[in-house]
């Protein structure tokens, strides 16, 4: 079942992918996945689409959530993925503080991995996260505005 977006701002021609606004203040970006795609899809979506929306929002920070509605857990086809998430990590906004991923298979997790330890992105392990449920994802963008607002005021 696809989340429930509170605006739409992108959608494929093949209707495979949107990416929309979460909430009215526009604080979580969220990439549907609803059927197979491919590396290119996701270097085309991510580094041309999302990104520049979020940058668009600097400074204000930016949770993105990446869901896969119709299966489980898939990876995109086709393609060189080292290359891909490269792309992906180069063009990555500032002020997109968290990137979570719903029901990911350990293989993207270890590329990821991989491709921010070989790619000199070190910096950018942490804003990563992987979980089960659009609730888990919501729960790890409460619980780092949280953390934000307290370190604020100390």
């Amino acid at each position: 079942m696809a989340v429930q977006l509170a605006e739409i701002v992108w959608e494929s021609p093949q209707k495979h992918l949107r990416i929309g606004w979460y909430d009215a203040e526009q604080s979580i970006l969220v990439l549907q996945v609803l059927d197979r795609w491919t590396w290119e899809d996701a270097v085309h979506s991510i580094v041309r689409v999302l990104n520049p929306i979020i940058a668009a929002k600097a400074p204000q920070p930016i949770y993105t959530i990446i869901s896969h509605d119709r299966f489980v857990k898939f990876m995109p086809r086709g393609g060189n993925a080292i290359s891909a998430l490269r792309q992906v990590l180069q063009t990555d906004p500032p002020n997109e503080v968290l990137a979570i991923f719903i029901r990911q298979t350990d293989v993207i997790r270890s590329l990821l991995e991989a491709v921010v330890r070989i790619s000199r992105f070190a910096d950018k392990r942490d804003k990563y996260r992987f979980v089960n449920t659009f609730d888990e994802a919501l729960a790890c963008v409460a619980a780092h505005k949280e953390q934000m607002a307290r370190s604020q005021q100390a």
